[in-house]
């Protein structure tokens, strides 16, 4: 018999991976009642293999210091470690606004230090749970992860020997963006689960971006957390930024140049 074609075989696998993506969604649907109904919701099975979380052995070090302190799950939390990687060569400082444990923003500071050892990374929370849910929102009404502090966070920096995290607690930005007013930044992590939160951090993070900046926004292919994916979604076309939808649930912002224009329209 004549071999199979590569054609064959790759359309072959396509139907199995659909498949199997459908038979895992459905009792995905009856164990999270907000993917009922929502089309553009389905389980993702990608066709992709390569995995360097696996084998990068730097990273797998920093992982096992962090990975309680997250809710991160790996492939998201090694896209945070390869762009705070690429950073280096611009100027500015990093935050993460919402940062419940500090695992993943310890790891940003892990790996902004290595590449910036000047550059100190701010990590904010409430540590009181998810402040600003409103309509946009379709399953967070405030309180949410209250369970953290900033002492727990300072404690996970410390034991990493990381001199240049500083906590801050409070309302970001009302309450602590005027500790950091004055400061630039050159990578930010946004994860603030509600549209009100995320749209308030992003505009006043704006004219503190430098050009060639990455902020990366948790929580945009998430069922639970329509209102970051509605907010990410008033950025495409802006002409500052380059946004991109990554299938890992992270939506990447970067700033590619500055005109001077607002960040989203009012």
């Amino acid at each position: 018999m004549p071999p199979r074609s590569s054609t064959t075989r790759i359309r072959r696998l396509e139907r199995a991976r659909r498949l199997i993506a459908g038979a895992i969604h459905l009792p995905r649907m009856a164990a999270v009642p907000a993917l009922r109904g929502q089309r553009d919701h389905t389980t993702l099975l990608s066709a992709a293999t390569y995995s360097p979380w696996r084998t990068d052995v730097e990273f797998r070090r920093v992982y096992g210091e962090v990975g309680s302190a997250t809710l991160l799950d790996e492939m998201r939390l090694y896209e945070l470690w390869r762009l705070a990687g690429q950073v280096g060569h611009l100027e500015g400082d990093a935050i993460e606004v919402g940062c419940w444990r500090g695992g993943a923003g310890c790891m940003i500071a892990t790996r902004i230090a290595a590449h910036a050892p000047d550059a100190r990374t701010f990590l904010c929370d409430t540590f009181s749970g998810v402040v600003k849910a409103g309509a946009h929102d379709p399953t967070y009404v405030g309180g949410e992860h209250a369970d953290a502090s900033a002492a727990g966070v300072e404690a996970l920096a410390r034991r990493l020997g990381l001199d240049s995290v500083r906590v801050l607690t409070g309302i970001f930005p009302e309450e602590t963006g005027p500790a950091v007013e004055d400061r630039r930044f050159r990578f930010a992590h946004i994860d603030l689960d509600v549209y009100q939160g995320s749209r308030d951090a992003f505009t006043w993070l704006v004219p503190r971006l430098v050009v060639g900046a990455v902020v990366v926004f948790d929580d945009y292919s998430f069922a639970l957390t329509g209102g970051v994916r509605a907010f990410v979604d008033e950025l495409e076309g802006h002409e500052d930024f380059v946004v991109v939808h990554n299938l890992n649930g992270h939506a990447v912002v970067v700033r590619r140049k500055d005109s001077g224009a607002g960040a989203v329209a009012r």
